[in-house]
């Protein structure tokens, strides 16, 4: 009897895991192509920037990746547009993040 508990617990963890996995991935997709709708076409550098960084496996981090290290980027036009658009689009991106993961522990 223990084994089996201990099996199905393992198991269960497994498909949590995988489904937190496959949530995070696909709010990533949908986040970077939510914020670049949002930047002007103008700003190549911004939009060729934008990316994602996966710090582990259920863990990514959204954000502007340039490749040429600036100062004071926190004061920049830029930044400034970042920020409104992040806080614009989090709820609805927080929103499609949760609606994934429980499709997925649904089995869906």
């Amino acid at each position: 009897m223990a084994t089996s508990v201990a099996e199905w617990i393992a198991r269960a963890e497994q498909q949590i895991t995988e489904a937190v996995q496959v949530a995070v991935a696909e709010s990533a997709k949908h986040a970077i192509a939510l914020i670049r709708s949002e930047i002007p076409q103008k700003r190549v550098q911004t939009r060729r920037a934008l990316g994602v960084r996966w710090r582990s496996k259920t863990e990514a981090l959204v954000g502007l990746f340039f490749a040429k290290k600036y100062t004071r980027s926190v004061q920049t036009e830029t930044h400034r547009n970042f920020r409104r658009v992040w806080a614009l689009k989090r709820p609805v991106i927080q929103r499609m993040l949760i609606e994934v993961l429980n499709s997925k522990l649904q089995g869906d």
